[in-house]
């Protein structure tokens, strides 16, 4: 029994998630990426980059747990046989990598009676919106990112308007301006420490114009480290400028301070996975308190 989830007629993207139900002991996942990037990526976890996450969780239990992550070099096979009794149902959910695109993606079952797609409905539904931290640079897989670990926290789907580029605010911009979407709430990363000025200034009045327009309210947010604080206050006298009404900030920064940025950051400008799971958990406080 096979089940296929993408295939070459599929417009290319990064950052998709994808859920199925099973009851099979024994499962593979087959998967081809296309048109692999080239470059060099240190801070990024090679399933993040060309590969896949995976994880589990029994009918209807609410946690998830991790399960496995590939990349195309290594066997796909799954045994869940010390995870589920037989005839048990689960779910699973594949997180793609966020530097590259799937060209195919096939579950194969080869016992059990159940193997369809799962259609999720959800509470919320987010727009991330930032550069190379929302994008998920600084994680080893795409399970970590902040984003999906929202949406596996409050039910949430998402939608994303990043990119993986220091001078992110121009471009997103540009994306946005194409979304005739409506979100119950935006997630912007302000400012990444290392971005020009003169970008931000240009383009993030603009960028917050059109969240508020697009996003029943408008989430703020930074985490710059001391060294480049000067940063933060052209964001907030802007803030203060704007009219809108429907807009928050919130200062993550802390993540670079002497009790955080050895297990948070990398060099000072990277987010890696424990941070991500902080800003996931400060960002779902600032939510449900809103």
């Amino acid at each position: 029994m096979k089940l296929r989830l993408v295939d070459n007629n599929n417009k290319p993207q990064t950052h998709q998630v994808f859920r199925f139900v099973s009851d099979s002991q024994k499962i593979r996942i087959n998967f081809s990426i296309s048109d692999k990037i080239t470059g060099y990526f240190p801070h990024v976890g090679l399933p993040a980059q060309e590969g896949l996450t995976l994880l589990f969780r029994k009918t209807n239990d609410e946690k998830w747990y991790n399960l496995e992550s590939f990349t195309e070099r290594f066997d796909t096979t799954l045994f869940m046989n010390h995870l589920v009794s037989k005839g048990e149902s689960y779910e699973v959910m594949i997180y793609g990598p966020i530097l590259n695109t799937l060209e195919n993606l096939e579950v194969e079952s080869f016992d059990g009676s159940i193997l369809e797609k799962r259609n999720v409905s959800t509470d919320l539904n987010l727009l991330i919106v930032g550069g190379l931290t929302s994008h998920g640079i600084g994680c080893t897989t795409s399970g970590m990112t902040f984003p999906n670990i929202l949406a596996r926290k409050m039910n949430a789907s998402v939608d994303y308007a990043t990119v993986n580029d220091k001078n992110y605010m121009r471009k997103v911009s540009d994306i946005l301006a194409k979304k005739d979407d409506e979100y119950d709430f935006g997630l912007l990363e302000v400012d990444y420490s290392n971005q020009d000025d003169e970008i931000v200034k240009n383009y993030l009045k603009k960028v917050l114009v059109l969240m508020s327009s697009k996003c029943k309210k408008v989430v703020c947010w930074s985490a710059i480290p001391e060294f480049k604080k000067y940063k933060k206050s052209y964001g907030y006298h802007l803030l203060k400028e704007l009219e809108e009404n429907n807009i928050y900030w919130v200062d993550y920064s802390f993540l670079h301070d002497d009790e955080h940025a050895d297990y948070c950051t990398y060099s000072g400008h990277f987010i890696n996975d424990s941070g991500n799971v902080i800003v996931a958990q400060k960002l779902e406080e600032r939510i449900r308190s809103l």
